[in-house]
């Protein structure tokens, strides 16, 4: 709902199609947070209210059976969707435990280098955009030369 609002007051150039706009809320409408507002509404019950215990276990459960319903279907509704369209369409990209971990450590830095700095340009916390670069540098020290899973 509010994505077609959104949508709505962009210009008429700046619109997605009726295809790409329907597949993006569809999927991001699947794995949307489910049960968040429910589990603090049960939990922040009194302890003296009636059948209290039995809400927080009903609550549990859906929330339960939400996510993995929702976490084991999200791929048949991306391609039921046509949500993988695109540049890489049947193209699946992988990537090692040691990549993904050097690829948020080059994250973390290149957001703490934005953060280092005052606006005067003046650093302001070099001791810790030094530890976000050597966290970095280690972790891509580590990325294995020959990829395991596709020998």
């Amino acid at each position: 709902m509010t994505e077609g609002i959104r949508v709505a007051f962009l210009s008429r150039g700046r619109r997605p199609g009726w295809r790409p706009f329907f597949s993006f809320v569809a999927i991001m409408g699947w794995c949307g947070m489910r049960g968040v507002v429910s589990l603090a509404i049960v939990l922040a019950l009194p302890a003296e209210m009636p059948n209290r215990d039995i809400m927080q276990i009903a609550t549990f459960v859906v929330i339960l059976v939400t996510v993995l319903g929702q976490g084991t279907t999200i791929g048949w509704v991306i391609r039921m969707t046509g949500g993988e369209r695109g540049p890489s369409r049947g193209q699946r990209h992988h990537l090692s435990v040691s990549q993904a971990r050097a690829l948020i450590a080059r994250s973390q830095e290149h957001a703490m280098r934005q953060l280092a700095f005052a606006p005067d340009g003046q650093i302001v916390h070099s001791r810790l955009l030094e530890q976000y670069a050597y966290r970095a540098e280690l972790a891509e020290r580590f990325i294995p030369t020959v990829d395991c899973y596709n020998p």
